[in-house]
């Protein structure tokens, strides 16, 4: 059984690894066995377009630019590239 693993992007570059109820800093992407649900993918993303609009002070008009890029950096990150 392979353990479920969430990684959320941050500004800098590193990811938040979650096991369970732990969380740890990790400085490099996660191996391609990283399983990720849907719903966990999508929350990911959602965390990581709100904190680009956050860097920017939520500027107007770069939504959909924030939403995307966070879904690249999340799917690079997962191995769902």
């Amino acid at each position: 059984m392979k353990t479920r693993r969430a990684v959320a992007a941050s500004t800098t570059g590193a990811a938040r690894v979650k096991r369970g109820r732990k969380t740890t800093d990790a400085t490099g992407p996660i191996s391609a066995s990283t399983t990720v649900s849907n719903e966990e993918r999508h929350q990911l993303i959602s965390r990581a377009a709100y904190l680009r609009a956050e860097q920017r002070n939520f500027a107007p008009g770069c939504e959909l630019e924030d939403w995307l890029i966070a879904e690249a950096e999340i799917d690079s990150l997962t191995g769902n590239a």
